[in-house]
Formats: structure tokens, sequence, C-alpha cells
């Protein structure tokens, strides 16, 4: 079912009644060489299960058209994006949320002039400076579920906060808040960033979680945050914030842990996955997913 398409990042895995559930973002290969097309704008969400965590199914669904056709596993897609687009997004399930918005997605997005015109009207000061530099904008947006695979996307932005990497989110039952976490930058670095909301409408512009600190090199910097929490608890909060050599073009990812999902320390001994250095036989890119099962 994915032969034409590139599976970006690691996805959602979450236990959910009995089974493993996935949803992963792919980028169909027809649109990589193609400059008209930026890589987010015609990205779909795939589903899988499975009882094991080892052996899975991709049902199809009949749900959501790719090739002229909806016998897929396709659960989001272009037809319910047609102006946004989709890119690292997540899913999750929110205990607190009515039956029909059970299940949440958060994801960036782009932002059509008249989105950008009404946002401005409506919240001229929650723009982060990355999107004030720039012609087209990009930003948060949702999309909610009774069963985690029939989706209605939200019409309004969640917030203007431009996030390229992996952005994931959940329901605090401690802080009674929607936290998310995301892309941020610190005097130009890339780091990882925190947005809350208390009603899964609108969020804060982001403040600073992680930034490359004094003990890293000048070139590496934190590329995506891996949060999750461990599973069964609602207040042991760990992260595998994925680190990114720019001389080595290297990746390797940390952990993290946070006793209240605001303030993180890191635990010491060094990473706690590493690959190789481009061109051996373990190189290559490691992206932490989100959820612990």
């Amino acid at each position: 079912q994915m032969a034409d398409e590139m599976l970006l990042f690691a996805g959602t895995v979450i236990r959910d009644e009995g089974r493993y559930r996935f949803w992963f973002e792919c980028w169909p290969t027809e649109q990589i060489p193609d400059e008209r097309y930026k890589m987010y704008r015609f990205n779909h969400v795939r589903y899988g299960e499975s009882d094991d965590g080892e052996n899975w199914t991709f049902p199809k669904l009949d749900l959501i058209e790719r090739h002229g056709s909806a016998d897929n596993n396709v659960v989001y897609g272009p037809s319910l994006t047609p102006e946004t687009g989709y890119h690292y997004g997540s899913v999750f399930k929110d205990p607190s949320a009515p039956p029909e918005e059970r299940y949440k997605m958060i994801y960036q997005g782009h932002l059509s002039e008249a989105m950008k015109e009404h946002y401005l009207r409506e919240r001229p000061d929650d723009v982060d400076a990355i999107n004030r530099g720039r012609p087209e904008w990009s930003g948060f947006f949702g999309a909610v579920s009774p069963d985690g695979l029939r989706w209605t996307p939200l019409e309004e932005p969640l917030v203007a906060q431009y996030s390229d990497t992996h952005n994931m989110c959940e329901y605090d039952p401690v802080l009674e808040q929607y936290v998310a976490y995301c892309r941020n930058w610190f005097f130009s670095r890339r780091g990882i960033g925190r947005v809350v909301s208390d009603n899964f409408r609108r969020f804060t512009l982001s403040e600073e979680v992680l930034w490359p600190d004094p003990a890293m090199d000048p070139d590496e910097l934190w590329y995506a945050n891996g949060k999750t929490k461990m599973p069964g608890t609602n207040d042991y909060h760990v992260m595998f914030p994925k680190r990114w050599s720019i001389r080595h073009d290297k990746f390797d990812f940390h952990l993290y842990t946070s006793p209240d999902n605001l303030i993180w320390h890191r635990v010491p001994g060094g990473p706690v996955c590493e690959v190789g250095y481009p061109g051996d036989w373990d190189g290559g890119v490691v992206a932490p997913g989100i959820g612990l099962v």
C-alpha cells in the first residue's frame, strides 16, 4: 500500500482498548522531485493496528481516496486539508472530551491569505517571529474524531507557530490543560518549545523548554521532542529529544524527565539511542516516535 510513498518520522502508537494503534504520515513520492510541491501540501495519514506490537495489519477503510480509490488505510489527507495541507502531526486520546471528540490530532499546516488576514484581525500578537519574517505562514491546526478513523478538521488555526518537526499534544489531567511540544528557535538555533490551551481551540505561543546549552557543540541543536508519558501514569513525563550534529549530519536521542510537564532535566549517561556516521552500516537518521506502550 505504501510502495510509492515516503514514511516521515516515526508516527504515533497508543495502546487502546486491548490493541496497539498506529498513525503515520506519508509523503507521495511523485511529488518529491517537483519543486512546485511543498512537502506538506499533499501528505496524508495512514493507519495500522496490532495485537502484539510486532505483527501489524493495515485495514482497508474506504475513507479517503488515493489514486482514485478509497480501498486503502488512509484516514486523513488532501480531501480534508485542501488549503492547509498536513505535516508533522500526531494523534492522542482525550479522556476529558465528549465522545465525538475523544481522539484529537495536531499538525502543521499552511495559512491561506484569507486565514492569515482573519487571524491578524483576531490575534495580532499571537504570531511567532519565524512567521513574521516569511511571506507564507504556517501554524498549528487540529482535528477531532470519535474513533481515530473518521476525522473532522477544525477550521481555525490553533496558533501561528511555525514548527516543522514532529509535533505532539496531550491532555494533562493534573494541569487540566492541553499541552503540546513543538519546534522553537532560541538565538536562531533550533530547540524545543511548549504551547498550552484550555480548550484545544486556541493555543499560546511557545515558550522555550530545551535549547542548545553550553555542554553542546556550536553545530549541535535539538531537532524533535519525542515527548510521552510512562504508561498508566498522569505525572511521570519523559522526553526523548533528538539531537542533530550538523557538522557530521548525525542524529541521536537522549532522555529527559519532568515531574510536572513543565520543568525538564537531562538524565545522565549520554544518548539512549545512537547511529553511526553517514556511510557506516548503522548510519542514517534515528527518529523517536510518540507513545510508550
